[in-house]
């Protein structure tokens, strides 16, 4: 695990993770724009620069992900995994001025992707310089930045990577909070979670860490629900913890 931190004495001491630190890119050193993902291309290009990993495929994934089971895959130089966001349409209304305004070659190359990513390190390493760049352009840009908002870094991650010809596959490897099957090995919990009715609501927007959250109705899609069940172990192991 990666940490921005003005502070890299401390990252050391996590429990449980083997940790990074990484120099802070948020806010942004110029500008000062508040923008968190800038820390993402900027601390994977300097880790990926000063300590190059053994390992042959990285696997990219956001804090807002959980494992259901391991994941294999065998993937060949230039030729990443991607999984395909259906928000990240390049000539949509969010998409088509971002990639007109900030993509300077290959525009019709732009994929509509995100996490989870495999890429191999030199892939990456290749691409987190442009990545950061193209950040920092939506971001400083008033005709983008409303727009991408926070998935600017996103629409960084794929312009970059369809300017270095880096076309990825499209796998199938998440599901997200509204599938009726636990048949993928990551869920990304990037939307709320809903039960069909609508009546009841689970967000890791405004979820407080750790406390007993709402049990989930019968109704909620099987991703969903399991997803809840893992909230509500975790809470309950937290508040045992604190109270020992």
């Amino acid at each position: 695990r990666l940490v921005a931190s003005s502070d890299p004495s401390w990252v050391r001491h996590i429990d449980g993770y083997e940790s990074v630190a990484t120099h802070l890119f948020n806010p942004h050193p110029v500008t000062g724009d508040v923008y968190p993902p800038y820390n993402k291309p900027g601390s994977l290009g300097e880790w990926l620069a000063a300590l190059p990993p053994n390992e042959e495929t990285l696997l990219l994934i956001d804090p807002d992900c959980v494992f259901i089971r391991a994941i294999e895959t065998e993937l060949a130089d230039g030729r990443p995994i991607g999984e395909e966001v259906l928000y990240m349409d390049p000539a949509g209304p969010h998409g088509a001025p971002v990639t007109k305004r900030h993509c300077r070659k290959h525009k019709k190359r732009v994929q509509p992707l995100g996490i989870p990513v495999f890429i191999k390190p030199a892939d990456l390493l290749s691409l987190c310089p442009r990545w950061y760049e193209v950040t920092c352009q939506i971001r400083e840009d008033e005709a983008t930045r409303e727009v991408a908002g926070w998935v600017s870094e996103m629409w960084g991650y794929v312009i970059a990577a369809a300017e270095l010809g880096l076309h990825h596959e499209l796998g199938h490897n998440a599901c997200v909070q509204f599938d009726e099957h636990l048949g993928r090995p990551l869920i990304n919990y990037c939307y709320q979670t809903e039960n069909t009715a609508k009546t009841w609501r689970w967000s890791k927007r405004d979820y407080k860490p750790w406390t007993k959250p709402d049990p989930a109705p019968d109704d909620v899609p099987v991703a969903g629900k399991y997803l809840h069940s893992l909230v509500e172990e975790v809470a309950a192991r937290e508040m045992h913890r604190c109270l020992e």
